[in-house]
């Protein structure tokens, strides 16, 4: 892809007149290259099935006139799961890695001037679901459901944290 004068953050800020903190926007050139490669294998008799994906980029942008890294873009995006599906019961183990990647969007530009951009990415998550499926037409499903299996501490935003291991449970019903 190759973008002329796409919108990107400038890294100023502004206060309006309401106190309101704003992000201001700037158009620069923009290159990406990358390779996105896709993966998936059924295996009934196990009942399992399999999927992985990776996404390899190489990122520029322009910057005094010319073409430099884009470090705010991860170089690296992986995906892959396993699903169990048998009669009524279900489980899925997810994983995705985001590669490294850094701003300095909604940080200080005193902080940024001392330590760089901030560093984000270069994570891997895994997210766990069961769940057990019933009903004469099989209309209702209870389950259970780990984001952040690993419980780790990341971000994608620099100041706002994703968030730690977080347990969901419920009942999904068809009507």
């Amino acid at each position: 892809m190759n973008r002329k004068n796409a919108i990107g953050y400038s890294g100023e800020t502004i206060i309006d007149d309401d106190s309101n903190l704003m992000e201001l926007y700037e158009n620069r050139d923009k290159r990406n290259l990358g390779v996105e490669v896709d993966a998936k294998k059924g295996l009934p008799v196990s009942h399992l099935s399999l999927f992985a994906n990776f996404t390899f980029m190489k990122s520029e942008m322009k910057v005094d006139g010319k073409m430099e890294k884009d470090t705010e873009t991860p170089g690296i995006i992986a995906n892959a799961g396993i699903m169990y599906d048998n009669s009524s019961f279900d489980i899925s183990l997810f994983a995705n890695y985001i590669g490294a990647y850094e701003n300095d969007r909604f940080v200080d530009k005193s902080w940024v001037a001392e330590n760089g951009k901030a560093p984000l990415g270069n994570f891997l998550s895994l997210n766990l679901t069961m769940g057990y499926t019933f009903g004469k037409t099989k209309n209702t499903r209870v389950y259970v459901e780990v984001k952040n299996l690993a419980d780790l501490k990341y971000q994608t935003v620099t100041r706002y944290p994703d968030n730690r291991r977080m347990l969901f449970a419920g009942v999904k019903m068809k009507f």
